[in-house]
């Protein structure tokens, strides 16, 4: 956390998830997409399987970065939020962060 991002991570391990260990990375992300109702694209640029979404809390508006990750034994599912009127100029920083996660 710091004053511009925020950074959220849920781990979810692969037996616990229909499908388990024949679950590709692109397929957990669109399970994500599914479950939270989400009416948004899943997205590749490099390594990095994402999607972004926004979400009006409390009358201010937030853009939320989502990368999704593959370990052994678990997915993750890392969130980067920013207020949605910085998130353009954080965006470069965010996949940067986004990028040296290691699972």
């Amino acid at each position: 956390d710091s004053r511009d991002i925020a950074v959220f991570a849920i781990k979810e391990m692969i037996s616990d998830l229909p499908g388990g260990a024949s679950l590709t990375l692109e397929d957990y992300g669109k399970l994500v997409l599914e479950t939270n109702g989400l009416d948004t694209t899943l997205s590749k640029e490099g390594l990095l399987t994402y999607f972004v979404f926004e979400k009006d809390i409390d009358g201010a508006k937030y853009s939320y970065f989502s990368s999704v990750y593959k370990g052994s034994d678990a997915f993750w599912l890392f969130q980067f939020a920013c207020k949605s009127s910085s998130f353009d100029g954080l965006k470069d920083d965010i996949i940067s962060y986004a990028s040296s996660v290691e699972v």
